[in-house]
This record gives C-alpha cells, sequence and structure tokens, in this order.
C-alpha cells in the first residue's frame, strides 16, 4: 500500500508541478516514464513484489529527477505565497497553500518555505 501511495503521489506532485511550472519545463512526464522502466514490470502487481533494494534504487533515481522541477516550483510557490499573504486576507493564503498539499509536504519544499512562514502568518494577522 504504501508503495501505491508512492506513485499516487507523484500523480499529484506531476499536477501541482502542471500549475506552477511554465508550460515545457514541467517534464514530470519523463521522469515518471523513466520511473516506470526503472520499476519494470510496472503492473501494480510487480510493483509489490520489487525487491526493498529494487524499489530503493527506482525511488532515489525518481527523487533525483524530480529535484530541478521541485527546486523551481517551490520558488515559484515561495513568491505567491509571499504576494497572497501581503493582502493580509488568511483565507487567499490558505486557499492557495490548499492547492499544493503534495510539494509543501515535500522535503526540500518545507525547507526553502521554513524562513518565510513567520513572515506569511504574521502578515495575515488582523
Amino acid at each position: 500500500a504504501q508503495r501505491l501511495m508512492y506513485i499516487l503521489d507523484l500523480s499529484q506532485l506531476q499536477h501541482e508541478f502542471a500549475r506552477l511550472l511554465p508550460i515545457g519545463t514541467a517534464n514530470i512526464e519523463s521522469v515518471l516514464t523513466q520511473a516506470h522502466e526503472w520499476m519494470a514490470p510496472s503492473d501494480l502487481v510487480s510493483i509489490n513484489s520489487l525487491s526493498r533494494a529494487a524499489w530503493d534504487a527506482a525511488t532515489e533515481k525518481i527523487e533525483a529527477g524530480l529535484q530541478t522541477q521541485e527546486q523551481q516550483a517551490t520558488q515559484i510557490l515561495r513568491a505567491r505565497l509571499v504576494s497572497v499573504s501581503a493582502k493580509k486576507q488568511p483565507s487567499l493564503l490558505l486557499g492557495e497553500i490548499q492547492q499544493f498539499p503534495k510539494l509543501l509536504a515535500r522535503p526540500l519544499a518545507s525547507t526553502a518555505l521554513a524562513p518565510d512562514k513567520s513572515f506569511m502568518l504574521s502578515n495575515t494577522r488582523r
């Protein structure tokens, strides 16, 4: 179940990247295609039967392939969040945050946005 959730999370992350990144730069599909090849045979039964080492190797490649897009998406999201928080409307900030749960849950984004959290929260208080 955990492996399936990882794949589903990647699918949702793909949609979040597509909403943030300029057209043509969100090449997560190529990363997912490569992941498909690394995990071959790729049906769900086979994914669950991969050895722990094979699964770990595949996910390491996926994570490395996502790093550039994740960094770009995080920078764009950071600018959007700071801009929205400056409007001092908490509902707008919350709405923006709710659009990107998978990106915000990733360690790179969480670490990159940590210094801005207190600024954004203080800006939304009335």
